[in-house]
C-alpha cells in the first residue's frame, strides 16, 4: 500500500490521525484498486483499533502455543531436569563414587580435613591455615600430596 504523508500521527496501516482539523481519516483501496480517504467518527476509529488489537492478542496467543508445543514435542527430552540415566552409567557412576570414597579414606585425618574443608566447604587457603594453626603452604602441600595420592588410586577412572 502506498505511504501516506499526513501531518499527524499513523494510528495503524488504515486509520491516520490528522493534528490540524483534529479529525481521523481511513485510507484504503476500493474494488478498482483506487485509494479512497474517508473521514470517520472518534467511535468508529475506537472500535476499529480495539479489533486490531484483539487480532493482534490472538496471533501472538497462538504464536506462543505453536511455539511452546514444538518445544514440547521437539525438545522434551533434552530439557528434562531428572534426566534419565542408563543402568550402566549409573553402575560406573556408583563404582567411581565407592572408589573415590575408599581412596579418600586412605588419606590421613589431616588430609581428609583439609580436603573436607577446601573442596566441600569452600574455605581459601588462608581460612584452613588459621584454624588449623599453621602457615598456609603447609595446606598447600597437604592438599598437593592428598591430590596426588587421589589420582594414583583413581587413575583408572581418568580419560
Amino acid at each position: 500500500m502506498k505511504e501516506f504523508k499526513f501531518k499527524g500521527k499513523k494510528l495503524c496501516d488504515y486509520i491516520v490521525y490528522t493534528n490540524d482539523e483534529k479529525k481521523y481519516i481511513a485510507i484504503f483501496k476500493n474494488y478498482e484498486k483506487n485509494i479512497q480517504e474517508i473521514e470517520i467518527s472518534n467511535t468508529i476509529m475506537e472500535f476499529f483499533i480495539n479489533e486490531k488489537r484483539k487480532e493482534k492478542k490472538q496471533r501472538n496467543e497462538f504464536d506462543r502455543h505453536i511455539e511452546h508445543s514444538e518445544i514440547y514435542e521437539n525438545n522434551l527430552q533434552s530439557r528434562l531436569i531428572d534426566k534419565s540415566i542408563s543402568l550402566e552409567d549409573e553402575f560406573t557412576n556408583k563404582q567411581i563414587y565407592n572408589e573415590l570414597k575408599d581412596a579418600i579414606n586412605c588419606l590421613t585425618d589431616v588430609q581428609k580435613r583439609r580436603i573436607q574443608m577446601y573442596y566441600f566447604e569452600n574455605k581459601t587457603l588462608k581460612e584452613i591455615a588459621e584454624i588449623e594453626g599453621c602457615s598456609i603452604m603447609s595446606v598447600k602441600d597437604s592438599l598437593d600430596l592428598a591430590i596426588h595420592n587421589l589420582e594414583k588410586k583413581l587413575k583408572k577412572f581418568k580419560k
